[in-house]
């Protein structure tokens, strides 16, 4: 690695950004984007510097924080001349840097019997998320996760012996205002209030097969219902039977692939309902996303979603499917007074998360690791 310059005499704290480096920012990328926002207003941005693997150094273009300096590496044996400490926003870690060190967590799906149960990924995916959990559980001095749910199950799976902090998304304040005057559900052919919104990538762990039954039963009684699903294709979804089956015959299904987060405000408050039937999430911020925009939403109850849902959404078992169609009619049926005070809930519930809550989290930890300055 080549020797820095400009580095002041204290040496910053290393953001390892690989993750982020990526042109359709969902998920990691979206998490790491406005946490480093929020650590950079509260601890100033020369306390940090960016760094990347270097064969990510060709989409360097998408770094979301181009005045602070990059770096890349190859095995992280001289980080620790660059950094006091290491943060790292994925579970993939610099093997050869011995530093103080700090990794983010966001779930342990791979080490679940869902993962394999439901081929939510492929068999070699699996196996290397395997071996760095096994990596997390032995290397850094900290790890912060974003849900007691992912924090429980990794203390079970892996003796890790170190501390573990949640420090939970928080939700874009612009979620929580009106957004502005857009065509965009012309250009998508929606209308206000006569669609639901499904949010995420396109694969199994979305559960996107009983997303589209559960719709198309409850669009016999709305007939104009359409759905909307904005995500990316992902891992299984070209060629599957449901691609195949909605291309031929969509039903009022409505894919728009990525779309852009100022599409998306727009797109989340003039759904009738966000429906949010994932296998298993670590936490689930686009239901904070939903709910922010005055969107009522129904989910599973699965994994870290009742963390993020509190008791502002309507919560559905994956064990009773034959229910969910009738808990969707009741929620589109709701009107007046009934459905103000669920709208109501749900902003209440996604103003109490903020990413500057989710930075002080993350800096209590870089100062437990760091000590006394």
């Amino acid at each position: 690695m080549v020797s820095p310059r400009g580095i002041p005499n204290k040496k910053p704290i290393a953001l390892e950004i690989s993750s982020l480096l990526v042109s359709e920012p969902s998920g990691i990328a979206i998490f790491g984007k406005q946490l480093i926002t929020q650590l950079i207003h509260l601890r100033g941005a020369e306390s940090f510097c960016l760094v990347c693997r270097a064969s990510r150094l060709r989409n360097r273009d998408q770094n979301p924080f181009p005045d602070l300096p990059l770096y890349p590496y190859w095995t992280g044996f001289q980080l620790s001349k660059v950094c006091s400490l290491l943060h790292c926003f994925d579970t993939r870690l610099p093997w050869a840097y011995r530093g103080p060190m700090v990794a983010m967590l966001y779930d342990v799906i791979s080490a679940l019997p869902v993962s394999q149960e439901h081929h939510l990924s492929p068999e070699r995916f699996i196996k290397n998320k395997k071996r760095q959990y096994d990596r997390l559980a032995k290397r850094p001095q900290h790890i912060v996760t974003i849900s007691e749910e992912t924090r429980d199950r990794f203390r079970e799976l892996y003796p890790f012996k170190g501390e573990i902090a949640i420090a939970y998304p928080g939700v874009d304040p612009q979620f929580l205002q009106p957004p502005p005057p857009s065509n965009i559900l012309e250009r998508y052919s929606l209308a206000p209030g006569a669609y639901l919104l499904s949010v995420g990538e396109l694969c199994p762990r979305k559960n996107l097969e009983l997303t589209v039954k559960v719709f198309w039963e409850v669009r016999k009684k709305f007939p104009e219902l359409k759905l909307a699903l904005v995500g990316r294709p992902s891992y299984l979804w070209e060629g599957s039977e449901l691609q195949k089956q909605i291309l031929k015959d969509p039903q009022g299904i409505v894919h728009l692939g990525f779309v852009s987060e100022e599409d998306l405000r727009v797109l989340y408050s003039q759904a009738r309902a966000f429906l949010y039937l994932s296998l298993y999430e670590g936490f689930g911020m686009p239901i904070l996303e939903a709910m922010a925009t005055g969107t009522p939403v129904i989910a599973s109850d699965r994994g870290g979603i009742p963390e993020a849902a509190g008791d502002a959404a309507i919560l559905v078992s994956l064990e009773e499917i034959e229910s969910i169609p009738r808990q969707l009619t009741q929620l589109l049926e709701e009107a007046g007074s009934e459905l103000e005070q669920r709208i109501l809930r749900g902003r209440a519930r996604a103003e109490a998360f903020t990413w500057e809550r989710a930075a002080e989290s993350v800096l209590s930890v870089y100062d437990k690791v760091l000590g006394p300055n």
